[in-house]
């Protein structure tokens, strides 16, 4: 496996980040249908759309920004040693 030129700014990449914020909306989808049935009817309709919502934007921007170029990034200098 070869890493990326700018491996170590991984923190720097949107797609990186979007990939997380779609992690999370997953996750909380997740705890959301381990809740008990009778809790279900006290989450309002616009949050569970919220979750979805989110969730699918997220991943679709995660896609997107991995081909998008990040002009403000700099190549790392030691990348024969990744």
């Amino acid at each position: 496996m070869k890493l990326i030129d700018n491996a170590s700014q991984w923190h720097k990449l949107w797609s990186i980040r979007f990939a997380i914020l779609s992690a999370l909306f997953g996750s909380i989808t997740t705890a959301y249908m381990a809740l008990p049935p009778d809790w279900l009817p006290y989450i309002p309709g616009w949050a569970k759309l919220l979750l979805a919502a989110g969730s699918m934007l997220t991943a679709g921007a995660a896609s997107v920004a991995r081909v998008v170029q990040q002009t403000k990034l700099q190549p790392n200098d030691n990348s024969e040693h990744a």
